[in-house]
């Protein structure tokens, strides 16, 4: 495809997925600005960030190096936590590159460096397919690739995780004295994800069996017992900067007050501690799931066998099964 051709195809199927306000198009790159974006993850965790743009480095002909990325706005927590995107490493003075791993992006993103399309509408189709992967690429963390930063952990607060003999210690205390009521997992039949409901009594009974705990504030944050925080004003880091559109954009952090999200004295289960909890009995609950489903379907497919009148069960993405004692 022609060096003009591939601009002006690039330039028209970037604004009809993002719109003109959101793309600028130079010689050297496409840059996409994402206002707004919700991080989620298979952990059921979600965090709103703000300002990231994606910049594609382009040569005369085609697309070229690495997905970059840049934040023009921060949080104060995010600020704190050094962190930019889930698969961005760090807190950089300009673009830096994506880790995108080994499939899904990083596959589609070769391709489109690589291929060599004959018209411009067979580029459209691959460039619009393209971009809507980006675009499901930024909205998540993927815990299996090993992100530079969690989203679990921002925190405006000091991160003073524990070691592992720490959390192993804790952890007998608490198979030492729950009990099975004392908890309840979610099912979903459809998905096979399990999650553990996270009810006050189940966190009163956690906070009675072990010996380290933590505050949470408002926001939901951790935080040390008795550790406090000055509020923030606010700051630009006038070293970290690009351009979008001809303009400088500088990383902004916003002001934080303390006294917005002020702590009550109940006392929690280090979260460390109720991760590894939260983390051990979600798979023994995933593991009794299969089991279920096992079941079923061999049941399911006896009765067909013998030409039994029986309809195959479906589920929809409403129907949970409550159940306590799910880790059995």
């Amino acid at each position: 495809m022609e060096e003009k051709s591939f601009s002006e195809t690039v330039r028209k199927v970037a604004k009809e997925v993002y719109g003109k306000k959101r793309v600028d198009l130079n010689p050297e790159a496409l840059i996409i600005h994402y206002p707004q974006i919700r991080i989620t993850n298979n952990l059921n965790e979600e965090h709103m960030i703000k300002d990231l743009y994606v910049q594609l480095p382009m040569r005369s002909r085609s697309f070229t190096s690495h997905i970059k990325g840049f934040r023009g706005t921060l949080s104060y927590p995010e600020y704190v936590s050094t962190y930019v995107h889930s698969h961005l490493n760090g807190i950089n003075q300009s673009f830096w590159g994506f880790c995108l791993g080994a499939d899904g992006i990083n596959v589609l993103w070769n391709e489109l460096k690589i291929a060599d399309y004959e018209t411009a509408e067979d580029y459209e189709l691959q460039l619009e397919s393209f971009f809507h992967q980006l675009n499901s690429f930024v909205a998540y963390e993927s815990i299996e690739g090993g992100p530079f930063r969690r989203i679990g952990r921002i925190s405006p607060y000091t991160d003073n995780g524990l070691s592992h003999n720490q959390v192993s210690i804790q952890m007998r205390k608490i198979w030492g004295g729950i009990d099975d009521s004392d908890f309840d997992l979610s099912m979903d039949l459809n998905t096979g994800q399990v999650h553990l409901v996270e009810a006050d009594y189940l966190h009163n009974v956690l906070a009675s069996l072990v010996e380290i705990h933590q505050t949470r504030d408002a926001a939901g944050n951790y935080r040390n017992v008795d550790e406090g925080g000055e509020d923030f004003e606010g700051t630009e880091l006038s070293n970290h900067y690009i351009y979008f559109k001809g303009k400088k954009v500088k990383t902004k952090v916003e002001p934080y007050k303390f006294s917005d999200y002020e702590t009550n004295s109940r006392k929690f289960c280090h979260k460390d501690i109720f991760k590894s909890f939260k983390n051990h009995i979600e798979e023994k609950g995933r593991a009794r799931l299969e089991q279920i489903l096992s079941k079923q379907y061999i049941a399911e497919y006896k009765a067909k066998e013998e030409g039994k009148d029986h309809t195959v069960r479906t589920f929809d993405s409403a129907n949970l099964v409550r159940v306590s004692q799910a880790a059995g």
